[in-house]
């Protein structure tokens, strides 16, 4: 394990209403070895180059191990600050990256209908989404199958409503 990644707790977290797992902080380009690392980014760790590959999503858990986690079954993705938080019904990571530059690899990289950015912090795989519903007059409540509930912003409320016309 490097220097700059570290285990916060060992106990299950309250995440949603639901207990998860706990989860480990990583540099987005400390999980894969140096190699494939070298081959994505300047391994400074400050880019998401390498996070993706291969249709996973590779974090660390919570003993160090580095696990690949297919991209379908990633329920959302969740900004907190300068991570983000990587929800599969399982477990929840916590991984050191922008939420902005993860979504756009995964745009890039994913067909556009899998993932949408519903709200600056939150980005939802579509195939967990149960229903959109009016919160007002002008946004979209988000439901996931597992009872997240997430308010879409203005701005992606309007996009959805348009394409869902």
């Amino acid at each position: 394990m490097s220097e700059s990644s570290h285990a916060l707790d060992a106990t299950a977290h309250e995440v949603d209403g639901r207990r998860r797992p706990a989860y480990r902080i990583t540099p987005a380009l400390d999980v894969l070895d140096d190699d494939v690392a070298s081959e994505h980014g300047d391994g400074d760790g400050t880019d998401t180059d390498g996070l993706l590959f291969a249709g996973r999503l590779f974090v660390r858990d919570v003993r160090g191990a580095i696990v690949p986690v297919p991209l379908a079954q990633v329920e959302r993705l969740e900004a907190q600050d300068d991570y983000v938080s990587v929800v599969t019904r399982e477990r929840c990571y916590l991984i050191s990256a922008r939420l902005g530059e993860l979504a756009a690899q995964l745009a890039a990289q994913l067909p556009a209908h899998a993932f949408l950015r519903v709200h600056r912090s939150h980005v939802v795989n579509l195939d967990y989404v149960e229903r959109l519903v009016p919160f007002d007059a002008k946004r979209l409540e988000v439901r996931l199958r597992d009872g997240t509930r997430i308010v879409a912003s203005r701005g992606a409320s309007e996009a959805i409503r348009r394409h869902a016309r």
